[in-house]
């Protein structure tokens, strides 16, 4: 089996189908639909494909889409692996895009998403941070931001065998559970490259059920746990300049919930022995530029 995509799905059945429909129907492929909802699929309603092999799991669903991706890599058994968000779609041309790494001996290779406003089709901007990395580090190749700054798991084909290998698994939180498995595959990568083909097409807007477009006070702070994770992860391999700038998140804990919370936010930095200012002196400049 050469390719393994994981879905985590939840209460999008329309999205799935679009999503199942855009994963090409050759029996090279393991599609993993790993239903987190609270009432799940019935087996009825699981997508199916004539040559792809469909597998259809269920997770707690109250441990969220990185739980529902650990079922995912637990019964994976392609070569590749690749992610693939329920309300999300491969292009067209994508495992054209991926065929032609089969043969090499890459752990990631990284690729430019795109992303629509699913009320309207017409183009997003949620992809254009990332795509804007991918087009950097083909033009410099400087692996640094690729390897350390690309968070989400989409857009990106991995080899299954090195994942394994380092027993790395997506952590089980609400929100912000890509951040360190994508983090840590990116450390423990031998080798890396990219490509100019775009594979993936991100879903935003009205229509969008994605976590990172909800605040509230509970997964603000998880996030700025997992950013402070991710702060001393990348000190303590050698990687500073990838550090987040953590002091944003900071002052929207005071803005949006008050004194308290925001304490809570600098308590918890001072016990993680962060630096909450850093980055104050480089983005100041950048403003008095």
């Amino acid at each position: 089996m050469n390719y393994s995509v994981i879905i985590p799905y939840r209460d999008t059945y329309e999205l799935l189908l679009r999503a199942c429909d855009s994963v090409p129907d050759r029996d090279d492929i393991q599609i993993l639909i790993v239903d987190n909802s609270v009432v799940p699929l019935t087996h009825e309603r699981v997508p199916v494909k004539s040559a792809a092999r469909v597998d259809f799991f269920c997770s707690d669903p109250t441990k969220g889409a990185g739980c529902a991706r650990n079922v995912g890599l637990d019964h994976a058994v392609g070569d590749r692996l690749l992610f693939l968000d329920a309300d999300d779609v491969f292009t067209d041309t994508a495992f054209a895009a991926f065929d032609v790494f089969l043969s090499t001996d890459y752990d990631i290779v990284f690729f430019p998403p795109a992303s629509v406003v699913l009320s309207s089709g017409q183009s997003g901007t949620r992809h254009r941070y990332y795509a804007d990395m991918v087009d950097e580090y083909l033009s410099t190749c400087d692996e640094e931001r690729v390897r350390y700054r690309y968070f989400p798991p989409w857009s990106k084909l991995f080899r299954r065998s090195f994942i394994e290998a380092e027993r790395i698994r997506f952590d089980v939180l609400p929100v912000s559970n890509d951040v360190m498995f994508s983090l840590r595959c990116g450390h423990a990568a031998r080798t890396v490259t990219a490509s100019s083909q775009v594979v993936y097409t991100v879903s935003e807007g009205e229509c969008n059920n994605s976590l990172t477009t909800r605040r509230s006070r509970a997964n603000m702070f998880i996030r700025y746990q997992v950013a402070v994770a991710q702060y001393r992860f990348v000190s303590e391999h050698g990687h500073p300049k990838m550090r987040f700038h953590l002091l944003s998140k900071v002052v929207d804990a005071f803005r949006f919930f008050g004194i308290r919370e925001g304490f809570k936010y600098v308590r918890y930095s001072l016990t993680n022995r962060v630096n909450i200012f850093y980055g104050l002196l480089q983005m100041t400049n950048k403003k008095t530029r």
